[in-house]
């Protein structure tokens, strides 16, 4: 789901402190596909209003500074798929920052009219952007089974999964989908229900957007399994740990021709939207080294590992 972190308080020592350590010697934060993010836009949206103390260098701050950059990285990219579709912000742009300079004072004030247009712009896009992208009327792409061969091109993934307790009855049910066993048959006998181990998202449908793919909605180690997968052909088991103890899963992109149906529907309901999905999956964003790095199963800027 989308959310917006406006103007967080006190995170102004950030952008100071990671800068210490860089090697990069512009102003530049991160780029996009071409567009530029600056230093500038980031620490408005770090900067306090004056009335507390922020504590330099803290891992507060740096995630912080990450999630903000984050933000802008996807603004951008909301900003690009508009004008791919020649939608026009303009209006919406106009109101979101009217509200937004009557909500600030102080050095917040300062920085945001120290801002270009295209800068003010591109904070008002994480929100203006991507909500107009979620109405706007297109025709779905026309090479969407082609697309699907990468499923995350499509800005849906459509999936069965069996979950195990143990190891050893995952390489039992994977050695048994190597050997030929459908899929869905295996799951409803391993689960005990009649669901073919679909996943479905929050609307019910069988079709579920990226976005609830990522983390921290499911594992890491299960978003990049199914990135890496290939329609039709069952991951192995996937080892995943987490605080209520440990599973394993096999996965499985469902084939084209079992969900070419739902997709292109799913898709239809509003396939701007669905571009964005994709575009974000498919972003390669420079990210300056004093922030961290592009992740594209995440969508995020994270630490260096």
């Amino acid at each position: 789901m989308i959310r917006r972190v406006t103007l967080l308080v006190g995170g102004l020592a950030a952008a100071a402190v990671l800068s210490s350590c860089s090697t990069f010697d512009t102003s530049a934060a991160a780029r996009v596909n071409g567009d530029t993010i600056d230093d500038s836009v980031v620490e408005t949206l770090l900067a306090g209003d004056g009335t507390s103390d922020s504590t330099a260098g803290s891992a507060l701050d740096a995630t912080q500074a990450r999630i903000a950059l984050s933000e802008l990285i996807q603004a951008a990219v909301a900003n690009q798929v508009a004008d791919r579709y020649n939608i026009d912000l303009s209006a919406a742009r106009a109101a979101d920052q009217e509200q937004t300079k009557l909500n600030l004072t102080g050095e917040r004030l300062t920085k945001w009219k120290a801002l270009s247009q295209d800068e003010r712009n591109l904070i008002s896009d994480f929100q203006v952007a991507v909500d107009a992208l979620r109405s706007a009327q297109a025709d779905p792409p026309a090479d969407l089974e082609r697309r699907y061969r990468d499923p995350e091109s499509t800005g849906f993934f459509c999936i069965r999964y069996i979950s195990f307790e143990t190891e050893s009855a995952a390489a039992e049910a994977s050695a048994k989908l190597r050997g030929g066993a459908d899929f869905a048959t295996l799951a409803d006998a391993v689960t005990g229900q009649q669901t073919g181990g679909v996943a479905s998202g929050p609307d019910n449908s069988a079709c579920v957007g990226l976005d609830q793919f990522r983390p921290p909605n499911i594992p890491e180690p299960i978003t990049a399994a199914l990135f890496a997968a290939e329609p039709g052909v069952a991951t192995d088991p996937i080892h995943v740990v987490g605080a209520q103890g440990q599973a394993w899963f096999i996965l499985l992109h469902r084939p084209w021709s079992e969900i070419s149906t739902d997709l292109t529907n799913k898709v239809a309901e509003a396939p701007v939207f669905a571009e964005f999905l994709a575009e974000i999956a498919r972003t390669k964003a420079s990210v300056s080294s004093r922030y961290g790095v592009w992740d594209a199963l995440s969508g995020s800027v994270v630490q260096h590992s």
